[in-house]
């Protein structure tokens, strides 16, 4: 074989091998994998779901002081803003 027909020969192939690619690259960008058909697991024990009724007096203190300062904060904004309107 000549030099230019394997020239030849190999541009047609990096062309077509280029071409290949690029159908498969866009093919990958248009799958969807919808993982929450294949996986089927129940949410864990210990995540709190929100659904379980725990009397105020049993929750951890922590939790407790942050609720406490949280509604204590709310209230003060609460008067500020009743103060500021009655003022208007």
């Amino acid at each position: 074989m000549s030099l230019e027909f394997t020239d030849k020969i190999d541009n047609n192939i990096s062309e077509n091998l280029d071409e290949e690619i690029s159908d498969w690259r866009a093919f990958y960008k248009s799958i969807s994998i919808p993982f929450s058909s294949f996986i089927t697991q129940k949410p864990s024990k210990d995540i709190y779901s929100g659904l379980e009724k725990i009397p105020f007096e049993k929750r951890d203190p922590l939790f407790k002081s942050i609720l406490r300062k949280e509604f204590s904060n709310a209230i003060k904004d609460f008067y500020k803003e009743l103060i500021d309107f009655a003022i208007l």
